[in-house]
C-alpha cells in the first residue's frame, strides 16, 4: 500500500490491531480485504545504508547513501519471540517507507476468529 495507509493501529494486550480506517475508498485498507481486528505480523521498513560501487572502493573513493527494505515481525500475545518489534518500533518502521521515498508499505496481518 501507499503511505499514509489509512489505518489506525493500537496495541491491544500485546497485539497490533487495526482499530479503526480513516479512508474508506476502494483503494483503501478495506476495499484490499483488511479488517478491524486484524493483527499486524510483519511490515517492510527501509534502513539507510551506504553503497561502496567496486570503482569507488578500487579507486579510494567513498560511497553513496542508499536504502535497503527489510521486514520486521510484529510482538504477538501468542509467540512471545524476543525479535520481534514492538508497537513503536512497528510504527517507525512503517514510517520509514515513506522517509526512504515512494516506497510501498508491505503489510502481513492475521485473522482470528
Amino acid at each position: 500500500m501507499k503511505s499514509p495507509l489509512g489505518i489506525v493501529f493500537e496495541d491491544v494486550d500485546g497485539d497490533i490491531a487495526v482499530v479503526e480506517f480513516y479512508d474508506e475508498s476502494d483503494l483503501g485498507p478495506r476495499g484490499r480485504g483488511i479488517r478491524e481486528g486484524d493483527v499486524l505480523r510483519a511490515t517492510s521498513a527501509m534502513i539507510p545504508e551506504m553503497r561502496y560501487p567496486k570503482l569507488n572502493v578500487i579507486g579510494g573513493g567513498v560511497g553513496r547513501p542508499g536504502w535497503r527494505r527489510v521486514m520486521y515481525t510484529c510482538a504477538s500475545s501468542q509467540d512471545g519471540n524476543l525479535d520481534d518489534v514492538t508497537f513503536d518500533q512497528a510504527m517507525k518502521a512503517i514510517g520509514s517507507n515513506a522517509k526512504a521515498g515512494n516506497y510501498d508499505v508491505e503489510l502481513v496481518f492475521e485473522r482470528r476468529a
